[in-house]
């Protein structure tokens, strides 16, 4: 959805973003953190991982 946005405001000075609202799966969000610590995540995110 936010590509179509940025497509469609393209041109007008606006720009277009997304913001995860929670921690995405990625190397950096591993990185330096426990199973411990990641599972904590895990638990509060409504949908699942």
């Amino acid at each position: 959805m936010t590509k179509i946005l940025a497509k469609e405001l393209k041109g007008m000075k606006i720009t277009a973003n997304c913001v995860a609202p929670w921690p995405v799966a990625t190397e950096l969000f591993f990185a330096g953190k426990t199973e411990e610590t990641i599972q904590k995540f895990v638990d509060v995110v409504p949908f699942g991982w």
